[in-house]
């Protein structure tokens, strides 16, 4: 294990490598996958884009609960722009334009994969966790959800609260000094990783982060969302039993499978994009991998990092749909300045036509 733990570092600093000469991050996997990280930039921002365009566009779609669909979709796109896009350009220039590393693109491309990557990882989950709990307190306590929203200052804080977060537990590694930079590559260097692992505060500090990657999002949106569909299946027993015991089971199977199937894909998305990268780096950290099977294990944590960034492509699509109005607006491409271009359009060619009618009577 020790011997391990000196080449691949913690559970989740995404520093994966140190300065070992003999495998170093990003080597594991194909150049061509380079370019695979590219295509990734841009079919993350133009749905989110898109999404936080629409919100700000359309007045009526500017409430407190899209206000948090709007603050996760702007860290997916910080998600393309700050982090898969330079490590993506950094990557291309050394593997495909024989570009050595410089002190410069070397910091540039630690701090992006190593300071960015998580902080914004920690962030996206924890928005997924308070927008589960947002839609809770919506419908299940709609008194106090008044409150919330006419409060400007508790939504401010609960936003802040998000970010800072993700921030500390971010860089908190180099507050501490567990993780410094390291000249050349996209690695990390650890300041005595054996010691280190004997500390409470770096195995507590791992198992916040662990806790926020996978199992907090996963029992938040089971919990809240189980218990959504369970309150307004009683509200709806109970101010219209005629219609809901009346209409056979068959009615009841649709409402039921109808509240089954969103919860599983809420899940899914969480399961299959999210679980086996977790899995992986525990799986790292345990020690298992040995100096023959170092790479394969590296490879396999890159593959299910790619995974986990799918996240911010499916975000925008998957909670604009369980929103109503977004649902109408998002689906349906009313985006506000295609929606008046294209009523100027109709427009023109409405007054064109007409202009050619009273021609051919004249």
């Amino acid at each position: 294990m020790a011997s391990t733990n000196s080449c691949i570092n913690n559970v989740t600093t995404y520093n994966n490598y140190n300065s070992s000469p003999d495998v170093r991050l990003f080597e594991g996997l194909p150049h061509s996958f380079d370019f695979v990280w590219l295509t990734l930039v841009i079919l993350i921002f133009v749905p989110n884009c898109y999404l936080v365009l629409l919100i700000s566009c359309k007045r009526r779609l500017r409430t407190p609960s899209n206000a948090l669909i709007f603050s996760l979709a702007m860290v997916d796109i910080m998600y393309a722009l700050f982090y898969i896009l330079p490590m993506s350009v950094l990557l291309i220039l050394h593997h495909h334009g024989h570009q050595d590393w410089t002190p410069l693109t070397s910091v540039l491309c630690q701090s992006a994969y190593s300071i960015v990557r998580p902080i914004l990882d920690f962030n996206i989950n924890l928005h997924i966790c308070v927008i589960s709990l947002e839609q809770f307190i919506a419908i299940g306590h709609p008194f106090k959800y008044q409150l919330y929203v006419n409060n400007n200052i508790i939504f401010v804080l609960t936003i802040v609260t998000t970010y800072t977060l993700s921030i500390l537990l971010g860089i908190m590694p180099f507050i501490t000094h567990w993780y410094d930079f390291n000249y050349p590559g996209c690695t990390l260097t650890t300041n005595n990783f054996e010691y280190l692992t004997t500390q409470a505060s770096f195995q507590a500090w791992n198992i916040a982060c662990i806790a926020v990657l996978f199992p907090l999002p996963f029992l938040t949106i089971t919990m809240f969302y189980t218990k959504i569909y369970g309150i307004a299946n009683h509200h709806f027993r109970r101010t219209m039993p005629n219609a809901f015991h009346t209409g056979s089971s068959e009615y009841r199977v649709t409402v039921n499978k109808k509240a089954a199937t969103a919860v599983a894909i809420l899940l899914a998305d969480i399961i299959i994009l999210r679980l086996p990268y977790v899995t992986v780096v525990i799986i790292i950290y345990s020690g298992v991998p040995t100096i023959q099977t170092q790479s394969i294990f590296v490879s396999a944590l890159l593959i299910t990092q790619m995974m986990s960034a799918l996240t911010s492509l499916v975000n925008p699509f998957l909670y604009s749909y369980y929103n109503k109005d977004l649902r109408k607006n998002f689906y349906k491409k009313r985006w506000c300045g295609l929606h008046q271009a294209s009523h100027v359009v109709a427009s023109a060619s409405s007054s064109t036509r007409i202009s050619r009618l009273f021609q051919r009577h004249r």
